[in-house]
């Protein structure tokens, strides 16, 4: 028999804040009005919360397992914040679904919400572990923000691992996601201050409908169509490590809207290896101005390691960090004369081959770039501060070496 267990508070209050129910198996331990514990095992029941507007109420998962064959196992109404706590030493699992019907949930669109669904804002915290199974949909659903402190989150979906239809904000913790669809969706922004990602995803691993701003974090995309994307992309710091079958990071939107989307990044320790996409693809701008960016793009001639909006009056500038961007001759993009740091892009007439090393030497000897590339490539965009207009420099592939002088701030050098 299910109990039914009401917060303890007074009839004016309950009018007021329209009373929180929590539908259990188990009694729960109340702290106060707005703080809830949960232990035990709920088999095909869920913890339902009524949480009006402004206010916030506080869930602490305890060693908790939930399972809801047919919808959210954690749901909370009316618009305000829910606020989920892991204390340190915990394991908490919410499963929704069965995962023998994970594959063909992927493709329902009537399917709604997911396994932790609010109207309002959602805010996780603590030192212990969620393991989220949304064999129906989603992993983590919110009608606002989603906000991520700290905590271990493990994602496995048949939509999205984390969607909001506010922003997503990622301050620390650690999040390993599994989704059929993106691991990470906002219909406004996403900003990533610090934590630890593992992701693999169907679709986008990170998206957000307007902004994207990264200053921090260690994110590792092992497998995705799009590694990330958004209608502006600001890297300003974070190690990245992007493995796409698409765009290793896209920004769209050029010929739908009025303001040009762009990518800027200005720090952070980024490789991007893609398939059948290219390793950058801004369908405005393209800005460099710090930061270290390594691309192995594909080995397709239609695709670019770097590619800008040219044709929407977009355009591509360097003017500080360190790139090297591996791809095809036929759409390479290469960094314009307006730029304030020097740029090449050596053109070689033969393929290149996976495996072979890459190197820029100074006149001195002096290693400035070596990398093995991983895939066949005839183009290869090198740019550094130590790179300066009147100085000889050494090209080496293999045990090949081209001797070239940088004479303008962008510069083309073929090599047969």
């Amino acid at each position: 028999m299910k109990n039914k267990i009401k917060k303890i508070t007074s009839l004016l209050v309950a009018a007021a804040l329209s009373l929180l129910f929590v539908m259990s198996s188990f009694a729960d331990k109340l702290q106060d009005d707005t703080v809830f514990y949960k232990e035990g095992i709920m088999t095909d029941e869920k913890l339902s919360f009524e949480i009006p507007e402004g206010e916030e109420v506080t869930l602490v998962l305890s060693g908790t397992e939930i399972s809801c064959e047919d919808g959210p196992c954690i749901e909370a109404y009316g618009g305000g914040t829910l606020v989920i706590v892991l204390p340190e030493n915990t394991v908490n699992t919410v499963t929704s679904g069965n995962e023998n019907d994970k594959e063909l949930n992927s493709q329902n669109e009537e399917l709604k919400k997911g396994v932790i669904s609010a109207e309002g804002d959602i805010v996780i915290t603590g030192d212990g572990r969620l393991n989220v199974n949304g064999y129906i949909k989603n992993g983590i659903h919110a009608g606002g923000d989603v906000v991520i402190e700290s905590g271990t989150i493990y994602l496995d979906t048949a939509r999205k691992g984390i969607k909001s239809k506010g922003n997503v904000h990622v301050e620390g913790g650690t999040i390993i996601a599994k989704c059929l669809d993106d691991g990470i969706n906002a219909d406004a922004d996403v900003e990533i201050t610090g934590g630890i990602f593992s992701i693999k995803s169907g679709d986008d691993a990170v998206h957000a409908d307007e902004n994207i701003r990264i200053s921090g974090g260690t994110i590792n995309i092992s497998g995705c169509y799009e590694g990330i994307e958004g209608h502006t992309i600001d890297i300003s710091g974070g190690m990245f490590n992007i493995m796409a079958s698409d765009d290793g990071l896209n920004t769209g939107g050029a010929i739908d809207r009025e303001d040009l989307p762009w990518v800027h990044i200005s720090g952070g320790d980024i490789y991007i290896s893609v398939e059948d996409g290219d390793g950058i693809d801004s369908n405005g701008d393209l800005y460099v101005s710090g930061g270290t960016l390594v691309i192995d793009g594909s080995e397709t001639q239609w695709d670019a390691a770097l590619d800008y909006g040219g044709e929407y009056g977009g355009t591509i500038l360097i003017d500080g960090g360190f790139v090297f961007a591996a791809g095809n001759a036929n759409m390479a993009g290469q960094f314009t004369g307006e730029s304030s740091q020097c740029s090449v892009q050596f053109i070689v007439t033969r393929c290149v081959y996976a495996g072979s090393v890459v190197e820029v030497l100074d006149s001195a000897g002096n290693v400035l770039c070596s990398h093995k590339v991983l895939k066949t490539a005839d183009s290869f965009v090198f740019s550094c501060e130590e790179l300066c207009l009147g100085k000889k420099y050494v090209l080496k592939i293999d045990d090949l070496e081209y001797d070239f002088l940088m004479e303008k701030v962008s510069q083309s050098v073929t090599v047969s």
